[in-house]
């Protein structure tokens, strides 16, 4: 059942990998005083399907760390998603 996944460790495990760091700027955010000030979204999937919906939609306010979470497909579009804002 996991011949394949080792097969695929063992693989990865002799390759070399090179590490690019582009010494960006970094650009914190502001720390918030009000819920829904800053969010964070995130798309989880695909996923097996589940009644037409194959994705979680993973929206997250920092100050206090509340999360929605929206089923949805990934064949969404952007205004979709805009309306799911809405």
């Amino acid at each position: 059942m996991f011949g394949h996944m080792l097969k695929d460790a063992k693989l990865a495990k002799g390759q070399k990998y090179i590490e690019i760091n582009p010494m960006l700027p970094l650009h914190p955010t502001d720390i918030t005083t009000e819920p829904w000030e800053t969010i964070s979204v995130n798309i989880i999937g695909p996923l097996l399907h589940q009644k037409d919906f194959n994705a979680i939609l993973v929206i997250m306010e920092y100050l206090t760390k509340m999360k929605i979470l929206v089923p949805f497909t990934t064949k969404i579009t952007s205004s979709r998603v805009a309306i799911i804002f809405h």
